[in-house]
């Protein structure tokens, strides 16, 4: 393979609309291209969400080699702080060649002279020496039916599916005000924290129009006690979002969910299925890895020592769920926009 030394450094903000138009479409291809590995955040349409729900300024870092645009990373901006990305697991460098330690220099000389309160990128690979990596996803290879993908479970989970169906679990497509009912009463009482606003999901399926949306509701005699919203992008599909109502747990609704949404993604041949993340040593990190999937470390960098420990805001989350849902509902949009 040959070895690249130079790269050039640019960014979409400081190019004119039309020259705009013209690098997403480019930027777009590098996406279907990419032997970086492709993922959800990759789809540029995505900081357009993200700018139209909190208002981020939209940004790309586009990098050119021997002068052909050939890769980039997706950037929102706060405050003048360049985010890759807000509110997924995932952003980081997506192009037709790999990053050596001398193009990562270079990409964190560029942000930092660019945006002066810094970065932070979200990747599998470290770019700079502060690091965050207590979080890992869970990405499951797919089979090519749903029959096949079902046998390669132990008979444990097997049993755990089928529990669910006979009693009398179902799943269907459903819509976002249900899918925003379960997430907002789950989010505000079983982890007491604040929600992202209905405008951004509601942007998600609006304008994520290269990529995929779905999002599917567990019911039980016509009450919805479950639901979930995955994104998909070329070849690779997420769950974002998932919860369940914890007085049916004992019903195995999550492994029925889980799987509906997993059958999906096989008949609609997605290559992977990723169960996002979890922290390290976790509930959620056990139900993950149970299913066969591959865990992959998440490598956070930025400018400066990051501190995303979850101990300091164990007191915050007892006091958001003593808090009524009309001051909840009212302050999350503010909150999530800085924690994110």
């Amino acid at each position: 393979m040959k070895s690249f030394n130079q790269i050039d450094i640019e960014f979409y903000s400081n190019l004119s609309t039309t020259e705009k138009t013209i690098v997403e479409s480019k930027v777009q291809d590098i996406a279907k291209k990419s032997i970086t590995g492709t993922n959800i955040a990759h789809n540029i349409e995505l900081i357009h969400v993200l700018s139209s729900s909190y208002g981020y300024k939209p940004e790309l870092l586009l990098v050119h080699l021997d002068k052909i645009l050939s890769g980039f990373i997706p950037l929102s901006i706060l405050h003048d702080k360049a985010i890759s990305l807000p509110h997924f697991s995932y952003g980081g460098f997506c192009g037709t060649f790999h990053l050596n330690q001398s193009h990562m220099k270079k990409i964190i000389e560029s942000l930092s002279m660019q945006y002066s309160r810094g970065f932070m990128i979200r990747d599998f690979k470290p770019y700079s020496e502060h690091i965050f990596n207590e979080k890992v996803a869970y990405h499951l290879k797919l089979e090519k039916t749903s029959d096949n993908q079902f046998s390669t479970f132990n008979k444990k989970l097997r049993s755990q599916v089928r529990k669910a169906i006979k009693n009398d679990i179902t799943i269907v497509s459903g819509n976002l005000e249900d899918f925003y009912t379960v997430y907002t009463e789950n989010m505000h009482y079983k982890h007491g924290s604040p929600q992202l606003s209905r405008e951004f999901f509601n942007n998600l399926i609006q304008l994520y129009s290269s990529g995929e949306t779905k999002i599917f509701i567990a019911k039980i005699n016509e009450k919805v006690i479950g639901s979930s919203l995955m994104v998909g992008f070329h070849d690779f599909i997420e769950v974002c979002w998932a919860d369940t109502s914890t007085r049916y747990n004992h019903l195995s609704t999550n492994m029925l969910l889980y799987w509906k949404m997993i059958s999906y993604a096989v008949e609609n041949e997605y290559r992977i299925f990723s169960f996002g993340r979890a922290n390290r040593d976790s509930g959620s990190q056990r139900f993950k890895k149970q299913w066969g999937a591959s865990e992959i470390p998440l490598v956070w960098s930025s400018n400066k020592p990051l501190d995303l420990s979850h101990s300091k805001l164990k007191f915050l989350s007892k006091f958001w769920r003593l808090t009524p849902s009309f001051l909840t509902n009212s302050l999350s949009k503010l909150i999530t926009k800085y924690i994110y």
